[in-house]
């Protein structure tokens, strides 16, 4: 997080575009963060940026710097063609639980949901809106997007259904690190 590294990775991101054709960029982010800075890189929407911003703050990343590198790499891309538009792709754990949460609440459709379900997302929006975030109902919610109730879902999200599951997984990944007795813990949620 500091300006000198970030102009470094620019320029590496921009040379190795332009000579070897290279389009993902892998990134020290969740993948819900990921997911977003590749909504803001599509649409120039920098409300998206700055609600990242936002939940960085007490952080290194939270910078001038960090929504510079950004800003850079949205208008560089838009000086690409579309088959050479850059993809950043989220390897690490959903550190900002907050982002992850916005970014899955994103993908919820604007139609009612179906009755099965609709406790588990009002328990979801919920959590989201007092920020209190619990394992066991994050636990919970997953189960049943992936077992107890999957066809609903797929069928309530539809072509979200992927990224939905996955934003949840990557929310549960930090909770599930022990950075006390085994730090491991994380680079196998890396791994993931």
């Amino acid at each position: 997080a500091t300006v000198k590294n970030f102009e470094m990775e620019l320029f590496l991101i921009k040379y190795l575009n332009q000579n070897e054709g290279i389009r993902h960029i892998f990134i020290e982010s969740g993948y819900c963060d990921a997911q977003l800075l590749n909504r803001y890189l599509a649409t120039g929407d920098e409300s998206i940026l700055k609600g990242m911003m936002n939940n960085l703050k007490g952080t290194f990343a939270y910078s001038q710097g960090t929504f510079n590198f950004y800003k850079s790499i949205y208008e560089y891309n838009k000086t690409l063609p579309e088959d050479k538009k850059l993809e950043l792709i989220g390897v690490d754990v959903q550190h900002q639980t907050p982002t992850g949460m916005d970014y899955i609440i994103s993908l919820l459709p604007e139609k009612e949901a179906p009755e099965v379900i609709k406790t588990e997302l009002s328990a979801l929006q919920l959590m989201h809106k007092s920020q209190n975030y619990r394992m066991a109902d994050l636990t919970a919610l997953l189960k049943s997007v992936e077992e107890t109730h999957k066809t609903v879902y797929k069928d309530y999200l539809g072509t979200n259904y992927e990224a939905f599951n996955e934003g949840l997984i990557s929310i549960l990944q930090l909770f599930e690190c022990d950075y006390g007795d085994n730090a491991s813990i994380r680079e196998k949620k890396m791994i993931e």
